[in-house]
């Protein structure tokens, strides 16, 4: 699970495959999960009483075909290491948004890309399409996800989203 060192989709959003022998229907399910639910999953499928520290959740209930209300819908993603070969990068990923933030830069270069239009976020090579040029749109989601990285909310996982598969 290494290598999410850039928060770009192709980086951050890899596909997890769940074999059940006990689940007879295959389905993808679009939630966002993390490789920290990795852990917690395996616990619940043995049994095992998940630790409150855990930080991940368990997928068994996703697997099982059952909707989880509570699931999460954003992440905070930061890459703070070996900055001399990959810029130091952070920012948030929501279910719609994605808003991303170069440490080094002077000043800090930020971007946000709306999912939804742009789920591939080619908009950093489109500069016209890169909604933080429209003013409209920024105000609106640029402000609170750049307000909710800077307040490291919410902490869930340094390494990337992935597409659960059952």
């Amino acid at each position: 699970m290494a290598d999410k060192w850039l928060m770009y989709e192709e980086s951050i959003r890899i596909p997890m495959l769940i074999n059940d022998p006990r689940v007879s229907k295959a389905r993808t399910i679009e939630a966002l999960t993390l490789n920290i639910d990795i852990a917690p999953t395996i616990l619940d499928l043995a049994g095992v009483v998940i630790p409150k520290e855990m930080q991940g959740r368990s997928l068994l209930s996703w697997v099982q075909g059952k909707r989880v209300k509570d699931w999460r819908r954003d992440f905070l993603y930061e890459h703070h290491t070996m900055t001399k070969i990959i810029p130091e990068v952070e920012g948030v990923r929501t279910e719609r948004w994605k808003y991303v933030r170069w440490m080094n830069a002077s000043p800090i270069w930020e971007e946000l890309f709306d999912l939804a239009k742009d789920p591939e976020s080619c908009a950093i090579w489109l500069a016209n399409h890169n909604i933080k040029s429209n003013s409209r749109h920024y105000a609106n989601a640029g402000r609170s996800l750049r307000t909710r990285a800077s307040n490291r909310a919410p902490i869930t996982d340094t390494a990337g989203a992935t597409r659960l598969v059952c």
